[in-house]
C-alpha cells in the first residue's frame, strides 16, 4: 500500500528538484503559470487537483518535455511505479529524452519513494538501470536490498549477475533467497557453481530458491547435473 506522503517531503524535494529541473527558479517559459499552480496544489496536499491541472495543460501541448517530466516527477514523488513507468515511456517517445529522475529518487527520496523508483526501473526493463540499482545494494537495510535484487532479476540483464552472486552471501536469508530467485530469471550459466555452493545454506528457503534457479538455467543449458559437470570442468 502506498504510504501517504507528507508536506515536508514534498517541500524538501521541490526545493532541490522541481525548482531546478522544471523552471521554477526564476526561468521563464510558456508553462510557468501552470507549473507554479501545480506546485502550489501539491504543497497544499491537493494532489489529485495538481494532476488534473497538469493533464489539462499536457492536452494542449502533448510534446512538452517540461510538462511530461513534471508528470513523471509527481508520480515518482507519489510512489506510483506503474504510472511513473508509463509516464517515462511517454516522455521518451514524445521527446526522445531519457530522464534521470528515477535514479534521483532512488538516491534522495523517502523510503516509499525509493522503493517506488526501484520498481519503476524494473518495469521499464532497461539495462541502463542496472548500474544505479547495483550502487544502491548494501547501502541501507535488508528490506531495500530485497527490493533491489528482485528488480535486478526483473531487468534480466546478465550485467547484474556478479552482484547477485555476491548477494548469495548476505547475512539476511531473505536476501540470499531473493538473489537466487533473481539469478534464475537471468539464466546466466556463470551463476551455476555459486548456486550449487549456496545449496549448502542452512536456511531451507534459500536451498529451494537455488534449486529452482538451477532448474531455470537448465532449460537452456542442460540438466543441473550436466551443468555442474560442465562448469566444474571448465
Amino acid at each position: 500500500m502506498i504510504e501517504k506522503r507528507t508536506p515536508v517531503s514534498w517541500r524538501a524535494l521541490a526545493a532541490s528538484a522541481l525548482a531546478t529541473c522544471l523552471g521554477l527558479a526564476g526561468c521563464s517559459g510558456p508553462h510557468d503559470e501552470v507549473i507554479s499552480r501545480v506546485k502550489d496544489l501539491a504543497e497544499a496536499d491537493q494532489y489529485i487537483a495538481a494532476h488534473k491541472v497538469l493533464e489539462a495543460e499536457i492536452l494542449q501541448d502533448p510534446k512538452s518535455s517540461e510538462l511530461l517530466e513534471l508528470r513523471l516527477e509527481l508520480l515518482l514523488q507519489g510512489g506510483q511505479p506503474a504510472l511513473a513507468a508509463k509516464a517515462y515511456k511517454i516522455l521518451r517517445e514524445e521527446t526522445g529524452q531519457e530522464s534521470d529522475l528515477p535514479s534521483q529518487y532512488l538516491n534522495t527520496g523517502t523510503v516509499p519513494q525509493r522503493v517506488g523508483a526501484v520498481r519503476t526501473m524494473a518495469l521499464l526493463g532497461d539495462e541502463r538501470w542496472v548500474k544505479s540499482l547495483s550502487e544502491t545494494y548494501g547501502k541501507t537495510d535488508a528490506e531495500m536490498d530485497r527490493v533491489v535484487v528482485a528488480a535486478l532479476g526483473d531487468l534480466r540483464h546478465d550485467s547484474a549477475t556478479d552482484l547477485l552472486i555476491s548477494a548469495l552471501q548476505s547475512e539476511s536469508w531473505a536476501v540470499r533467497a531473493d538473489s537466487a530467485q533473481a539469478l534464475g530469471k537471468l539464466r546466466d550459466p556463470k551463476a551455476v557453481i555459486p548456486l550449487f555452493e549456496a545449496m549448502k545454506d542452512e536456511d531451507r528457503s534459500v536451498v529451494l530458491a537455488c534449486g529452482n534457479a538451477l532448474l531455470s538455467i537448465s532449460k537452456e543449458e542442460g540438466s543441473p547435473v550436466e551443468l555442474y559437470a560442465k562448469y566444474t570442468a571448465s
